[in-house]
C-alpha cells in the first residue's frame, strides 16, 4: 500500500514492486490519485521479465536473469513466494563472462530440481559451459539441448507445480557457432501444451 492505498498487480518480484512505488507517487502527485489503481492493475510484465503462464494445471516462469545477481535475486523472490516444488532450468552463455559460471553454480547448487542447459553457447563447445558451471559442486545433470531439458521437466512436474526457465527471456534464437536459429522457451511451451 502507498498513501493508505492498496494497489494489485500483475507483476510478480519485489523489484517490480519498488520500481512502482515511486511511479504510484509521483502519479498521486500529478494526477491527484485519479484512477492510479486501474493503470497499476493493467500494466503488463515486461517480456521475458518474470513472466508467468498456467498452462492446464502446471506453472512456467520465464525471466531473462543470466547473472550470478540476477540468478540469486530471481531464484530467491521465487522461493519465498511458491510453496510447492520447483523445478529450474538454467545455462551461461558462450564467449562471454566465464568467471560467472561458477558463481552461478554455486547459487543453483542450493536447490533442488536444477536442469543445466545450453544458452547461446556461440564458439564454445556446450560441455565445457557444463563442466564451468558445475566446477566447484557436487555436479548438476544437464540436457544439452533446451528444448529437451524444458520439456524433460515438464514430464515430471505435478499439478501446480513451477518451472522457472533462466536466461534467454523473450530471446527468439540460439546462438551456435556465429549462426542464430529460430528458438523461443515460450514456443516450447506452447508446442508441449498445443
Amino acid at each position: 500500500s502507498v498513501n493508505d492505498n492498496v494497489f494489485r498487480t500483475k507483476l510478480i518480484g519485489r523489484y517490480n514492486v519498488l520500481n512502482l512505488i515511486p511511479t504510484i507517487v509521483i502519479a498521486d502527485k500529478l494526477f491527484h490519485g485519479y484512477r492510479i489503481n486501474r493503470f497499476i492493475e493493467i500494466i503488463n510484465p515486461i517480456p521475458g521479465r518474470m513472466n508467468i503462464y498456467r498452462f492446464k494445471d502446471k506453472n512456467i516462469i520465464i525471466d531473462y536473469a543470466h547473472t550470478e545477481s540476477a540468478v540469486e535475486g530471481t531464484l530467491a523472490e521465487l522461493s519465498r513466494i511458491i510453496n510447492s516444488r520447483m523445478f529450474i532450468v538454467c545455462g551461461c552463455g558462450g564467449n562471454r563472462e566465464k568467471e560467472k559460471r561458477e558463481k552461478i553454480g554455486l547459487i543453483l547448487a542450493k536447490y533442488d530440481n536444477v536442469l543445466l542447459t545450453n544458452d547461446n553457447p556461440r564458439n564454445e563447445n556446450p560441455l565445457d559451459i557444463i563442466n564451468d558451471i558445475n566446477k566447484c559442486i557436487k555436479p548438476l545433470p544437464y540436457i544439452l539441448d533446451r528444448k529437451q531439458a524444458i520439456i524433460s521437466c515438464l514430464d515430471k512436474m505435478n499439478s501446480n507445480e513451477y518451472l522457472v526457465i533462466l536466461g534467454k527471456g523473450n530471446e527468439d534464437y540460439m546462438e551456435i557457432n556465429n549462426l542464430k536459429y529460430p528458438y523461443s522457451d515460450l514456443e516450447v511451451i506452447n508446442e508441449y501444451f498445443s
